[in-house]
């Protein structure tokens, strides 16, 4: 029982360290303000004597440095150059009032709060809008508060789109945690075999030389996996894409408590009946998960491949200007996601997607976009003018304020948003945008339109489709079209017969399997054709592929 006396005073002793860093050293958290509103931990930001380097972790656990402020108050952070090397570059300054500027001087965020007591602080633009957050701990300080907002502002108007070599950067010993734990399950026997023969420190005895050996071994282990992924390579994005692949998919949050209370049994067990041959065995398997458990933050799943739109897609609406700072006359249009999801059978907390048009645009027939749609005024149109007037309404209607372009990438955003949190595959992004269009917007025949002074044959534009929240086919085809488009997929704009018609009186969108997509279109959605999959845009929770039975499929054409 002597060696279980001498094992439970090891990990005291280690968590009483770790309670005694936070207490006593100053330090500050970082946090970078996701476009949902949700904070994102960056680092923490350490002070030594008086210097300030800002780390991923605790720095003597294994966590990386990933910049420093220098007694000027400049923030430096590790940025990849050219030739694949990282380096740390000025990303800018601060002043003691919290005011920080890019290199050149410029202006660009403040802190809302600086002084004397005050423990935390948010960060916001010109547009007095939330990028970061920055808080002290235990001992706090006003000088570790205005280095640490400097660096989350810093951070996030400087950084890359490619989330992947982020994660690059900043892989530390918890990320090699459960990677290592397996490796080392593989290895056990031959490791077990050599450390019976090998007294390293023979003076604990032979059960706690044994067991001491064995946990060294786990941790030579992570330190050969780190040495390989931080100082062998400059971009091994294959291991971090394992990495990546065992911490979300091993790690389901059930079946890891449960291996985690196992492996603190069996351990138990094996020192209850003094066989410390297993005890290193179940040690490193409760150490993997447990520590696998703090890797991802979103809900545990087994998932295909999700939330990795963001580096496909990665772009942000032109404007972001705040309720109080709009030009006069903008209006706001709220679009729920959350009957989409109730259909799809996910517990939601009613997400939105918010868009920002001119009013004066949309207002009247005299309105801005009114009067660009060819459309616009005619009682009749005849089948060639039609089709001409069908391709001016599909190529879209961005003014000077590109408020169309600007609200597609609001929706497909915040569709990715809805991918991410909810681990959904990245094709189901698809669906969704679908189902937006098929929702979102109310049916309402051309004739019956007041916003369209009840035109007789009108196709809205994508955004004026948005702006008045209602459409016939056309309307909610020309918009699905649009987003489907901006995702690079090859879509198509198609005319159908449905009802028994002999004239074409309907309009679908048709996708085509390529390889420009950002996502690869799944082999679950129905082809009508070889390569082809219709989407229906009027009927709620038709998914692409699923072709209604009024639509005559051998009738569809395509505009051209």
């Amino acid at each position: 029982m002597s060696a279980m006396l001498i094992f439970i005073l090891i990990m005291l002793t280690s968590a009483l360290v770790s309670l005694i860093v936070y207490l006593l050293c100053k330090y500050a958290k970082i946090y970078r303000t996701l476009p949902t509103g949700e904070r994102e931990l960056v680092g923490y930001l350490w002070k030594w004597s008086r210097t300030y380097i800002i780390y991923d972790g605790i720095p003597f656990l294994g966590a990386d440095r990933i910049g420093y402020v220098d007694p000027q108050k400049h923030v430096f952070l590790k940025t990849e150059n050219a030739q694949h090397n990282f380096v740390e570059v000025d990303y800018g300054s601060v002043d003691d009032q919290g005011n920080i500027v890019d290199p050149y001087n410029t202006a660009v965020a403040m802190c809302d709060s600086i002084g004397q007591g005050v423990r935390r602080t948010c960060v916001i633009d010109a547009s007095q809008n939330e990028i970061a957050f920055a808080k002290t701990g235990f001992r706090k300080g006003d000088d570790l508060l205005v280095r640490a907002a400097a660096a989350g502002a810093l951070c996030v108007m400087n950084a890359s789109e490619d989330s992947a070599l982020r994660a690059d950067v900043r892989i530390g010993f918890r990320d090699l945690a459960l990677p290592s734990a397996l490796i080392f399950m593989l290895l056990f026997v031959p490791l077990a075999l050599l450390g019976y023969d090998t007294a390293i420190m023979a003076f604990l005895g032979d059960e706690l030389s044994y067991v001491s050996y064995m946990m060294l071994a786990y941790a030579l282990i992570s330190w050969i996996l780190y040495f390989i992924k931080k100082c062998l390579t400059m971009r091994n994005k294959s291991m971090t894409h394992l990495l990546g692949l065992v911490d979300r998919n091993v790690g389901v949050k059930g079946w890891n408590v449960l291996i985690i209370i196992l492996g603190v049994v069996l351990a138990y067990t094996s020192i209850f009946i003094a066989n410390y041959t297993l005890l290193p065995l179940f040690l490193v398997i409760t150490v993997g998960f447990a520590v696998n458990m703090g890797c991802f933050k979103e809900d545990w799943k087994i998932v295909d491949p999700c939330a990795t739109w963001g580096t496909k897609w990665g772009k942000t609406p032109g404007t972001t200007s705040t309720k109080n700072q709009l030009p006069q006359g903008s209006v706001y249009k709220t679009y729920s996601w959350g009957p989409i999801l109730e259909a799809r059978g996910i517990a939601h907390n009613n997400e939105e997607v918010v868009l920002v048009f001119n009013e004066n645009d949309y207002d009247s027939a005299q309105g801005r976009v009114r009067q660009m749609n060819p459309f616009a005024g005619k009682p009749s149109v005849d089948p060639q003018d039609l089709e001409d007037f069908s391709r001016k309404v599909i190529d879209g209607c961005d003014g000077p304020v590109a408020e169309e372009k600007n609200a597609i990438v609001a929706i497909i955003n915040s569709a990715y948003q809805i991918c991410q949190k909810y681990n959904l595959a990245d094709f189901e992004l698809y669906d969704l945008v679908l189902a937006f269009c098929q929702k979102n917007i109310n049916y309402v025949l051309d004739e019956d339109s007041a916003p369209i002074n009840k035109t007789p044959e009108y196709f809205r534009f994508a955004a004026e489709t948005l702006f008045d929240g209602e459409g016939d086919c056309d309307c909610k085809s020309v918009l699905a079209y649009r987003i489907f488009k901006a995702l690079n997929v090859d879509v198509d704009f198609a005319f159908v017969k449905a009802g028994g018609s002999k004239e074409y009186n309907h309009v679908g969108v048709v996708l085509r399997r390529t390889s420009s997509a950002l996502v690869p279109i799944p082999s679950t959605y129905v082809e009508y054709e070889p390569g082809k999959i219709y989407c229906e845009t009027t009927g709620f929770g038709l998914a692409p592929g699923t072709v209604p039975a009024e639509v005559d499929q051998n009738s569809i054409v395509f505009l051209k």
